[in-house]
């Protein structure tokens, strides 16, 4: 008869009576085992980031299809390497510069305000990294058909923003080589040449077509991210001041 679990031992082993021949306890192995497995170059968070650098957008298409173990799953893989892009980002000097020129347009609040509030939109700079994400994928979606849905579009952009924060993050320490000027258009070169590659491999071919459609989908989808990045900013540092 399984003994039951006593008041007077409230550190037992929490679940002992939920317990199944399937369930393991965590122990130091396991933490071991799954921090390996993150380093695993035939699956897992390396092979992943490997395999987008290497193929690209194949790798995507990979994944959609039979080998989708192998693989992080999007959108874990992207909270992952946003939170190493932020840490590279929020130290950049450029994107300091663009947050504190943004700011000190406003004459209206104090300098104490505007420090509270470049610090808070800082804070916030993840969102206007996944913002991206969808606006994007509306655009390939209608400009590039078949056969993938908005889901599997999704799943593409996930892919290509979280290896363009990887990038970022091993390209950070170039901020005490180039000026934040050289940095930024360095930056935006990356990201244009990268999901370029990326729609290439991804959706499989070439030529002029190719070429106008990925053009308008750059241009429209970065003036949509634009403009929703602006009324969110000023929306937002509105309420900011009523409320000082």
């Amino acid at each position: 008869m399984t003994e039951k679990r006593s008041e007077s031992h409230p550190f037992d082993y929490p679940i002992v009576q939920e317990r199944t021949d399937r369930l393991e306890r965590i122990s130091m192995r396991s933490v071991l085992k799954a921090i390996l497995n993150a380093f695993d170059l035939e699956r897992g968070f390396f092979f992943t980031l490997l395999r987008l650098y290497s193929r690209g957008g194949k790798a995507v298409l990979d994944y959609l299809g039979p080998n989708r173990q192998r693989y992080t799953p999007p959108f874990r893989f992207l909270l992952i390497l946003t939170a190493l892009a932020l840490f590279a980002l929020l130290r950049s000097t450029w994107v300091n510069d663009f947050f504190s020129g943004f700011v000190d347009a406003l004459d209206d609040i104090g300098s104490g305000e505007r420090q509270q509030l470049r610090l808070t939109l800082l804070g916030y700079f993840n969102v206007f990294l996944w913002l991206s994400i969808p606006i994007f994928s509306g655009f390939t979606r209608l400009f590039f058909p078949r056969p993938f849905n908005y889901a599997e579009h999704l799943v593409l952009h996930a892919y290509f923003v979280s290896a363009w924060n990887a990038l970022l993050f091993v390209l950070f320490p170039l901020q005490w080589v180039l000026p934040a000027g050289a940095q930024a258009a360095l930056t935006l070169l990356l990201f244009i040449s990268g999901m370029v590659a990326f729609y290439r491999t991804f959706f499989g071919f070439g030529g002029w077509r190719f070429g106008w459609r990925t053009l308008l989908v750059l241009l429209l989808g970065s003036l949509v991210n634009f403009l929703m990045l602006s009324f969110i900013l000023g929306a937002f540092i509105g309420l900011q001041t009523q409320m000082e």
